[in-house]
């Protein structure tokens, strides 16, 4: 039996741990032993004894366990879900060096790195990395049954618009203004936007833009999420920055129509199941779809059949492959 060590995210919130979530609920665990496990110093001295290692979140943890594992001969998979350079851009020069710097070790030093888009994958290569061969495309996996069992909110007689982000990045905090002017253009009373995500410039954006029509629910869980999602008439995903948001799957799984910007590996991750739009025309866009009940209907067939690409009995046996193969060189 092979043992797998994965290091979970600090953060029991978030994309991140919904990734994680999905992963391990699609292995087949028949000759793996998969333990995943958040950051704690034990963990440092008992890396020889794992076949593979792990990570996914970048620290002085993530440098301290891959050089150990370096030490010991042990494989370290690197999964990298996010622009580093990009995101650290509004951080003092200090802190986005030590980021940069721990990230740029990390992936260099990892054995092998997966991506789960085309589009970072390219971004990676600004690290210079000897080897390209080692940066792997493994798209990002959901688990279409549990997503399934998940029973919509009651809907009452109004048109539901749901927007899922994080206000920590100003890239994606920012372009929630674009869609609440979206719905203060339209100016329909039966419209309501629900807005879920919390951290960071949460609290200035719901004392300023809270209303009858405009709802910021903040971080609630991933089942009422999931509910919310369900129960919306229109997804709705405006953001400067991002990669393959697990939020757009999970809608794309619920069969809903959406509207995004075309930022980052967004386009190839929704392909034709989604109006991929940009801050000048998003108005004109969302008016259209949603006046457009038979546009929305045939986006919706697209989007589920897209969805099935990323169904963690497909993408788990992916990772569960590589590791295999990490570990027997």
């Amino acid at each position: 039996m092979k043992k797998i060590l994965i290091i979970k995210s600090k953060n029991s919130v978030g994309g991140l741990a919904i990734w994680l979530k999905y992963l391990l609920k699609g292995f087949s665990n028949r000759n793996q032993q998969v333990q995943a496990t958040r950051p704690m110093p034990s963990i440092l001295f008992s890396v020889k004894k794992y076949n593979l290692i792990h990570i996914y979140e970048y620290s002085i943890f993530s440098l301290f366990i891959t050089k150990i594992a370096q030490f010991y001969k042990v494989p370290v998979l690197a999964t990298i879900h996010a622009d580093f350079f990009a995101s650290s851009k509004h951080l003092n020069p200090i802190r986005r060096f030590l980021i940069i710097s721990i990230n740029k070790f990390c992936l260099k030093n990892a054995t092998c790195i997966t991506t789960p888009s085309t589009y970072l994958k390219n971004i990676l290569y600004k690290i210079k990395i000897k080897d390209r061969k080692k940066i792997l495309h493994i798209p990002n996996p959901i688990d279409l049954k549990y997503i399934k069992s998940i029973k919509s909110l009651v809907r009452r007689d109004n048109f539901k618009v749901a927007q899922i982000t994080d206000f920590r990045y100003t890239q994606k905090a920012r372009a929630v203004i674009d869609t609440i002017g979206v719905v203060k253009a339209i100016n329909n009373p039966g419209m309501q936007l629900i807005i879920i995500g919390g951290r960071g410039y949460y609290p200035h954006f719901k004392n300023k833009y809270s209303s009858i029509n405009i709802i910021f629910k903040g971080l609630i869980s991933h089942n009422d999420t999931l509910k919310n999602i369900k129960s919306a008439d229109i997804i709705i995903h405006t953001s400067y920055l991002d990669n393959s948001p697990i939020s757009l799957l999970e809608a794309m799984a619920c069969g809903k129509p959406i509207i995004c910007y075309g930022v980052g590996g967004i386009r190839e991750l929704v392909g034709d199941c989604a109006v991929v739009s940009n801050s000048k025309n998003l108005i004109e866009e969302f008016q259209n779809l949603s006046r457009n009940k038979k546009r929305r209907l045939r986006l919706s067939k697209i989007s589920k059949s897209r969805a099935r690409l990323y169904s963690n009995k497909i993408i788990s046996k992916r990772f569960e492959s590589l590791y295999n193969s990490l570990i027997d060189g």
